[in-house]
């Protein structure tokens, strides 16, 4: 009952039953058991409460508790918190895509500098300098959100997605946009154009189009300009 399970409703079991106290029931030897009694006999009251406790729907077990479960479309906060609504006092920093792998994208685009803004740029700088600039790989690199307040979220952690993480977050475009439509300083929807992939060919890089789908291997220095929308393991 109650989305934290039968610790907190049951405040005595807990005590007797998750906490090894001086008579160390739970090992259940010789030594520890009441004379002619069993942990269960004991503590009759706590025995089922105690070892079958489960949380409500929406929750999930962490340890001794119950924690927000996680979805497609959480926000993640920037003290590596996460839940499904805006919570007073937290400074949102990306929305959640993909829970098995803990990712979670950028509430905006960058430029080429980490500066938020959803400007199309070259991938990179030249196509002939040995030493060329990758604008869209140290774009992503550069970029640190103003609520981060955790080591996790600093510069340094973000990343250009490959193709397959892009395609992982076309699917969940829907939630993704609908928890961006919460938040009401800056950000960017997932919008109908191409972005840039770290993933390189012999001739080019990836492009993925948030509108359609659509997924072409574009020349990394001229011609087609892409977002650059960084992602972070939370």
């Amino acid at each position: 009952s109650a989305p934290y399970g039968c610790q907190q409703v049951y405040g005595d079991c807990q005590s007797k039953c998750e906490v090894a106290y001086p008579d160390n029931c739970h090992k259940q030897n010789a030594v520890s058991i009441p004379s002619n009694a069993s942990c269960s006999s004991y503590y009759s009251d706590c025995s089922s409460k105690c070892s079958a406790w489960k949380c409500d729907s929406g929750y999930v077990k962490s340890g001794n508790a119950c924690v927000t479960a996680v979805r497609v479309g959480s926000i993640l906060y920037g003290d590596g918190t996460v839940a499904d609504s805006l919570v007073t006092g937290k400074m949102p920093i990306g929305i959640v895509f993909d829970t098995g792998r803990r990712l979670a994208v950028a509430l905006t685009c960058v430029g080429s500098n980490g500066k938020e803004g959803c400007v199309p740029v070259l991938w990179s700088s030249s196509c002939y300098n040995t030493s060329l600039e990758y604008f869209a790989i140290n774009g992503a690199k550069a970029y640190e959100p103003s609520g981060c307040s955790k080591g996790f979220c600093r510069k340094g952690n973000w990343f250009l997605p490959d193709l397959e993480k892009l395609i992982t977050l076309y699917n969940a475009k829907s939630s993704v946009n609908v928890s961006l439509e919460k938040i009401t300083f800056p950000k960017v929807e997932l919008i109908a154009y191409g972005y840039w992939s770290s993933t390189e060919t012999s001739s080019g890089v990836w492009l993925k189009n948030m509108s359609n789908g659509n997924e072409r291997n574009s020349n990394k220095c001229y011609g087609d300009r892409g977002y650059i929308r960084p992602m972070i393991y939370y």
